[in-house]
């Protein structure tokens, strides 16, 4: 079974979003680049983004960002590095 990035990449590839080179200096490498078709949707959709983060911050003192930032951070690695027996299939 392929993992899921390897299908979101598949599917933003068929979108026309991406472009999948090897790398000259290690061929076990694929860099990934965006196309003009996903930098135009970047420029349009980045400032959407910024207004989100924005009202979903406002009242956090810069402290509580960084704690919030922080537990989220330690959150991903713990799920990362689980055994993903426990998880339904």
């Amino acid at each position: 079974m392929e993992s899921t990035m390897v299908l979101i990449l598949q599917k933003m590839q068929l979108a026309g979003l991406i472009n999948r080179q090897k790398n000259q200096k290690d061929q076990r490498i694929t860099n990934i680049f965006l196309t003009d078709k996903a930098e135009a949707m970047k420029a349009k959709l980045l400032p959407y983004a910024n207004q989100l983060n924005k009202v979903a911050s406002s009242g956090l003192s810069d402290d509580e960002l960084a704690v919030f930032l922080k537990v989220i951070q330690t959150m991903k690695k713990n799920l990362l590095e689980a055994d993903s027996d426990w998880l339904i299939k």
